[in-house]
């Protein structure tokens, strides 16, 4: 009994070196957070989301590695292989990684722009419109509006899907 005792304390003890090679050890971590497969992609009407399944795959390994902490031994890791074979498929993460860091260089420079031109001659003489702020308008509405913003809601939603879940894992 004194043996049983004393490898159910070593078990335990290595449970969180198990639990980290089964997720963050595995080379299917690394291909799920790869920089090298550019930017998450803008998403198409009816696409969906595409870290549907990805999200939906750790949180439930969340889930089970609490389990796990809190002492409940039996729940099942049959699905762990199949999360795996999502994460080498996938490299949304690193896309969401690249263009979070995209977004904040390009949004850091438009800042900087506008501060120029607030800090300079200003667009609107006398606070009247004329052809130029129209222009500067109509880009904002057209660019930022149409088509940075959706595409910085998208990343920043599967920021709290896919990053934030993995976050919690990492803790």
């Amino acid at each position: 009994a004194e043996e049983l005792s004393e490898a159910i304390g070593s078990k335990l003890d290595s449970l969180p070196i198990a639990l980290w090679n089964a997720t963050w050890g595995v080379e299917e971590v690394e291909t799920l957070f790869t920089l090298a497969k550019g930017y998450y992609p803008v998403a198409v009407a009816g696409d969906g989301n595409p870290v549907s399944d990805l999200a939906r795959d750790i949180t439930r390994l969340n889930g089970v590695v609490a389990e796990l902490e809190s002492g409940n031994l039996d729940v099942s890791l049959d699905f762990v292989g199949e999360v795996h074979q999502r994460w080498q498929a996938e490299y949304r993460a690193g896309q969401l990684i690249n263009s979070a860091r995209l977004l904040t260089a390009r949004l850091q420079d438009g800042t900087a722009l506008l501060r120029q031109r607030i800090e300079g001659r200003p667009l609107c003489l006398n606070s009247q419109p004329n052809n130029q702020s129209d222009i500067v308008q109509n880009m904002f509405f057209s660019v930022y509006i149409g088509k940075v913003q959706p595409y910085l809601s998208a990343v920043s939603q599967g920021r709290v899907a896919l990053i934030e879940p993995f976050e919690r894992l990492a803790d």
